[in-house]
């Protein structure tokens, strides 16, 4: 049997416009965050959603709200869909940051990949519990249509780890902005999972 996976990026908070590195705070939706949640809302009215899952931030939960009680669904929280830690400098904006640690600067537009923060979460780590709790999620709803919420470093390591894409390349594409959705298949015969569509944006 397969299960649909649309895994969906919180929706825009204020540590995505205030350039705050990693979401481990709970952040406020912002006033356009709120706008592209009643699209999301929307768009999912139409499809046969069996379950939600959200990572534990607000962030999260608030951007799949709206969807669980339209559909009458109680969404389902999973740690291990939280966002990648990034150490020393979890939380602290960029500026901050590259005052303190300068050499950070060529990282800032590469937020999969960023060499030299102490204590932060290896992309191997994030990509191991993503690989996990995702196939965890789908043998749970085999043959059904899930909605997962999670962040943007996590859900771009899981897919690249997918389909075998390298950090380095196709940055665009795999790039997830704030309600982006991904749509992903996992077939449990043979227990893999098939990326279909990438960074959709609807608003």
């Amino acid at each position: 049997m397969k299960t649909k996976l649309f895994l969906v990026r919180n929706a825009e908070c204020e540590g995505n416009i205030n350039n705050i590195l990693g979401e481990s705070n709970n952040f406020k939706i912002t006033e356009h965050g709120k706008k592209t949640i009643e699209v999301l809302t929307e768009y999912f009215k139409n499809e046969m959603i069996y379950n939600i899952y959200s990572s534990e931030s607000t962030m999260c939960i608030e951007t799949v709200d709206k969807i669980a009680q339209s559909l009458n669904i109680k969404i389902k929280i999973e740690n291990e869909l939280r966002e990648k830690s990034f150490g020393i400098y979890d939380g602290k904006n960029w500026d901050e940051i590259i005052k303190e640690q300068p050499e950070l600067k060529k990282f800032r537009k590469k937020k999969i990949e960023i060499l030299g923060i102490p204590n932060q979460e290896s992309t191997k780590q994030v990509a191991d519990r993503m690989l996990k709790i995702m196939e965890k999620i789908a043998e749970e709803n085999l043959g059904q249509n899930v909605i997962v919420v999670s962040h943007g470093v996590a859900i771009e390591t899981f897919l690249r780890v997918v389909v075998g894409i390298p950090y380095s390349e196709e940055k665009d594409k795999y790039f997830q902005k704030n309600a982006a959705i991904n749509v992903v298949i996992y077939d449990d015969e043979f227990e893999v999972f098939e990326v279909k569509e990438v960074a959709k944006i609807i608003y």
